[in-house]
């Protein structure tokens, strides 16, 4: 069936119930964030603000020493969950829950992915190539292997653009929505491009 019919038949079917947002709370999840709302806002869907903390295992291999970590996951957790209200507040305007686990990244949502019945995810890049990339890894990437639902992914160079020339209110108000007026939809004419050609589509609708 030619890719354009297929479209043309199957569009109407895809809904976006519910959105995920990945945040670490950094410029990166920042200029993702406009994106979330204008998919929620677009499709009347559910937003789940997600943060994932990491294991005491991830940050320190071997047997970690409780009365060494456990006051320090503390505070990170208390810190996490203020940001998490904070970011709440931002969000008003959406219906949202807010969540937050414990773990590795890319698993942890992937587990929510099918536990929440999430139709996408979104997330920042920080973009790192080189020895950064080789160091820290990218979790964008991750969670776009791993996760069992389209992946939006905000690239670095968004950032530049819209998040850091904003001043410390506007960082702290209501996000504005994305305004997505062209959608560029790229093929190998494969399976896998075909079904992305459906979500293409239900897009630019």
């Amino acid at each position: 069936m030619p890719v354009l019919e297929a479209v043309e038949k199957t569009k109407s079917l895809v809904a976006i119930q519910n959105v995920l947002f990945a945040t670490d709370f950094s410029e990166a999840s920042e200029a993702a964030l406009p994106y979330a709302a204008a998919f929620s806002e677009s499709f009347g869907s559910q937003l789940h603000l997600t943060h994932v903390l990491p294991d005491v295992k991830f940050l320190r291999p071997g047997a970690p020493d409780p009365a060494v970590f456990g006051p320090i996951y503390e505070d990170a957790h208390s810190n996490v969950q203020d940001k998490m209200r904070r970011l709440s507040k931002r969000m008003k305007a959406v219906p949202h829950q807010v969540c937050v686990r414990h773990g590795e990244i890319s698993r942890v949502v992937s587990d929510m992915v099918r536990e929440l019945e999430i139709d996408l995810v979104i997330a920042g890049t920080h973009g790192r190539t080189g020895l950064g990339r080789l160091i820290m890894g990218s979790v964008a990437e991750e969670i776009l292997r791993q996760a069992p639902c389209p992946v939006l992914t905000v690239g670095p160079n968004v950032i530049g653009a819209s998040v850091r020339n904003l001043g410390h209110f506007e960082r702290n108000s209501n996000p504005a929505a994305a305004d997505i007026r062209d959608v560029l939809y790229a093929t190998d004419f494969r399976q896998h491009s075909n079904s992305a050609a459906i979500l293409a589509a239900s897009l630019a609708d």
